[in-house]
């Protein structure tokens, strides 16, 4: 079950007092909220005097790897000392799932587990859970309780807070931008946060490669409904004709945003693995979580992924014909 801030708190700062070990650890394919919130919530454990490490599945992509010049982020491997931490802080997941590689290991472990996320679907899976799924991102629940603890946000923890909710919002122009997002930036700003060196880092620092293969991503566009559905995809052979990395595609699904009147835009992207990702995103009422829930997918209401085996022509038919069905039922409502 989710608690209430305070009663989170009191509990997070119990544990903390009688546990000196604590992991931090996010999803699988780790984006801006998950490393930023995890650099917060790093920094401000350890000004408690605690021994603190980061642990993921997966390596930092390379638009984000300058936030490793303010904390350590270790990549897991399955003879890892789990077993030995006290506490394992869960950023960002809705499901031990989303761990990847690491979901048995924490589920096993007899740590104390504590998650902090803002996913609808989360159904309070730890020990100890913060839950608000109306709050912009992860980073602005680690913001409340550090607030909440009176713990210093120094500038260390006020990067990782203001990276998370720079991403999460779309770099401020989805619609969970609050003004209250616009308040806690303002603050990181005060402690210390440059903004035009954050923007660059995330946003600017693209390869040839890569922008060669988003255009051939954007020249490969497709539409149904009447152009209200919008879709491309990223192959295998695609990225490895361009020699891109699969971390390299975050943010491909946003450039599809920018086509006008579109209500629904999709990416189908295949991994190195053979899996099949599907990142959703909606512009209207429809509502793209509940969507991927039938695909055992999940998100929020306007942003929603689904990872599916099969091959690529399979999985899009699949979603596109679900997807298509469920327009049409919506629009006779």
């Amino acid at each position: 079950m989710a608690n209430s801030l305070e009663s989170f708190t009191a509990e997070f700062r119990k544990a903390l007092s009688l546990f000196q070990r604590v992991i931090i650890t996010t999803h699988m394919n780790p984006d801006g909220d998950g490393l930023g919130s995890e650099l917060a919530v790093y920094s401000l454990i350890k000004k408690l005097g605690k021994e603190v490490l980061i642990l993921n599945s997966d390596p930092v992509p390379e638009n984000y790897k300058f936030l490793c010049e303010y904390a350590p982020y270790t990549l897991c491997n399955e003879n890892e000392p789990l077993l030995e931490s006290d506490i394992v802080v869960i950023l960002d997941i809705s499901t031990l799932e989303r761990l990847g590689t690491m979901s048995n290991l924490v589920s096993s472990a007899p740590s104390k587990k504590i998650c902090i996320d803002h996913h609808a679907s989360n159904s309070g899976f730890a020990d100890l859970n913060y839950i608000d799924s109306k709050a912009s991102s992860t980073g602005e629940l680690v913001y409340r309780i550090a607030k909440s603890m009176n713990i210093e946000i120094d500038k260390n923890a006020a990067l990782g807070i203001y990276t998370a909710i720079l991403t999460d919002t779309g770099a401020f122009k989805y619609s969970n931008t609050t003004s209250e997002v616009h308040r806690i930036t303002a603050e990181m700003i005060e402690i210390g946060v440059s903004p035009d060196f954050v923007y660059s880092k995330i946003y600017e620092q693209k390869s040839e490669e890569r922008m060669r293969l988003l255009g051939e991503v954007l020249t490969n566009i497709q539409s149904m409904c009447g152009g209200r559905i919008v879709w491309s995809e990223v192959t295998l052979e695609m990225r490895k004709k361009e020699n891109v990395e699969y971390e390299e595609t975050d943010g491909f699904i946003d450039q599809l945003g920018f086509i006008g009147d579109i209500e629904i835009y999709l990416l189908f992207l295949e991994r190195d693995d053979g899996k099949i990702k599907v990142s959703l995103r909606s512009k209207n009422d429809f509502d793209v979580n509940k969507f991927a829930k039938k695909f055992n997918g999940g998100g929020h209401s306007h942003a929603a992924g689904i990872l599916l085996e099969g091959n690529l022509e399979d999985v899009k038919n699949k979603i596109l014909s679900s997807l298509k069905n469920d327009i049409e039922i919506s629009s006779r409502k």
